[in-house]
């Protein structure tokens, strides 16, 4: 799962992560992730990469980061939903509220993160170079309570200074643009960790479905809705390729009251309705005589574009009603 496992933390993980696998396994194209260069040797030599911010209009910020040759850019009007690194080096948490933010990819920049060349098409252009100033900063991690399987760097020095050149970034509509000279940034170690851990339950315990839930995949976008005793929890996300070697990868989420997602125990009849970023409701049902539809007017806000979350296109819809208390 890569960053996308570590976009909610705690107890939100483990309940999306199982949402997000589901979606793949419906095929949901989700973009490749950092789990696949892990190695015995990351510990050892991490690698680098290069981190800046870049203050956007309408209240969103750009986090952009180039390792490995490919950058990323994630806009969000929040912290983003995977840790990110502050011009001062300092390490920051990834944000748990919910939230809609996209990240996009762009395959064939320069494995030197000082230097970061590359034409991100309608979306704009970036030409820039690191100035160290000659300050750093280092940040230990602590991995002593993780397995040997934790791969990641225990060190991380970053060196501080500016990317000078010029960047530019239009969203799509124009959700946001924002344009840059001289933006403070780092290079340094990279941040790069997968720690996966195995779900803990007993053999004799049934492990899916843990909670009530409801998945629906469409041509583009997928919903997947979970609920417990305590809240509701939302989760819209769908990958475009945005043409040549940009793709873009939007994610919403939202909790609730328990009462806003309602079905009925022999799993033939649900009904979601969901707060902002999302619209609308959407109602599920299964009857003897047919396959299962999903129907309504659910929509959700991504950044620069509104996706319907229910109709035609909508062709595997799932709801599972749970069989543990509590749900």
């Amino acid at each position: 799962m890569g960053i996308w496992a570590e976009a909610f933390g705690g107890r939100a993980t483990r309940r999306l992560t199982g949402g997000l696998l589901a979606a793949m396994a419906l095929g949901v194209a989700v973009p490749a992730t950092a789990s696949a260069e892990a190695s015995s040797n990351i510990r050892r030599s991490p690698g680098e990469s290069a981190a800046f911010t870049l203050t956007g209009s309408n209240g969103y910020s750009l986090y952009f980061k180039s390792e490995k040759g490919q950058l990323t850019v994630i806009a969000s009007r929040l912290r983003p939903a995977q840790a990110t690194i502050a011009p001062s080096g300092k390490l920051v948490p990834a944000r748990v509220a919910p939230a809609s933010e996209s990240t996009y990819l762009f395959r064939g920049v320069a494995r030197d993160p000082a230097t970061i060349e590359a034409d991100l098409g309608p979306l704009g252009k970036v030409s820039l170079s690191f100035e160290p100033s000659g300050k750093k900063k280092v940040t230990m991690i602590d991995l002593s309570d993780k397995t040997e399987k934790c791969i990641g760097a225990t060190k991380v020095v970053r060196r501080l200074g500016a990317f000078v050149g010029s960047v530019s970034f239009h969203g799509e509509n124009g959700y946001t643009t924002a344009e840059g000279v001289r933006v403070p940034g780092t290079v340094g170690t990279s941040t790069f960790r997968n720690c996966s851990q195995l779900p803990k339950h007993s053999p004799e315990e049934e492990v899916l479905p843990e909670r009530p839930t409801v998945l629906g995949v469409g041509g583009k976008a997928a919903l997947f809705a979970l609920r417990d005793a305590e809240a509701a929890r939302f989760t819209a996300f769908e990958a475009e390729d945005l043409g040549g070697e940009v793709s873009v990868f939007r994610v919403a989420t939202a909790v609730s009251k328990p009462s806003l997602f309602t079905f009925s125990p022999d799993g033939s009849r649900a009904s979601v309705r969901p707060p902002a970023p999302f619209s609308g409701t959407g109602v599920y049902r299964d009857t003897a005589a047919g396959s299962p539809t999903w129907s309504g007017d659910l929509s959700v806000s991504f950044p620069g574009v509104q996706r319907p979350l229910t109709g035609d296109g909508f062709v595997k819809p799932v709801l599972k009603p749970g069989t543990r208390r509590g749900a």
